[in-house]
């Protein structure tokens, strides 16, 4: 079985486990079948974080941010599942290459290809 931080993964009974945080104490969205993966990616992302402030209306910014994103491929294209986004690249790599290992699937890194 495949623990992160972020999923959970058990491949002898093909489900997974999303999770995440709140106010520090881990929780769990409960167990979701997993298709057969085909392969991990690892891409990277920019999104737009707007900042607002509660004093004056109308007063936001926006800044642009980029993300590591680590997916699970299956056969089909609609077939994914996001499995974490991550700030540093290294963070991203190293769960990507966890998973690979775990999965025994290849990893596509479209970052450094």
């Amino acid at each position: 079985m495949y623990k992160g931080w972020d999923i959970i993964i058990d491949k002898e009974k093909m489900r997974y486990k999303k999770l995440y945080s709140f106010l520090g104490i881990p929780m769990g969205e409960g167990w979701k079948n997993l298709f057969e993966v085909r392969y991990v990616s690892l891409t990277k992302v920019n999104m737009i974080k707007t900042n607002r402030s509660g004093r004056t209306i109308g007063n936001e910014s926006s800044n642009k941010v980029e993300r590591f994103v680590v997916y699970l491929f299956g056969e089909e294209k609609n077939m994914r599942i996001e499995v974490c986004k991550k700030k540093a690249y290294n963070d991203a790599q190293s769960i990507a290459q966890q998973i690979s290992k775990y999965l025994e699937v290849p990893l596509k890194d479209f970052i450094n290809s």
